[in-house]
């Protein structure tokens, strides 16, 4: 398709499953194409992206768990203490 004058994204995996994300743009000269750069990221580096992101989500959400547990808490703890005499 990059020869016809279009951009070509493709996503590709190795054998070991790790995807590759490759894009195919054409190189033209006065709207006459010349041939085809076709530029592809390290195998496995998609995969490493994917999963500190996820990471990231993960921590950020048991963080979020935490500081929901210690706020009731203390409200329960605050009010429990205005209802005493």
């Amino acid at each position: 398709m990059a020869l016809s004058g279009s951009t070509t994204p493709m996503l590709l995996a190795t054998d070991n499953c790790e995807q590759i994300v490759s894009v195919a743009v054409p190189i033209q000269h006065r709207n006459a194409v010349q041939g085809v750069l076709l530029l592809s990221s390290r195998p496995g580096k998609i995969d490493a992206a994917l999963s500190e992101e996820k990471n990231a989500i993960f921590v950020l959400f048991g963080l979020s768990f935490l500081l929901f547990a210690l706020v009731g808490t203390f409200f329960r703890s605050r009010d429990s203490a205005v209802l005493l005499p």
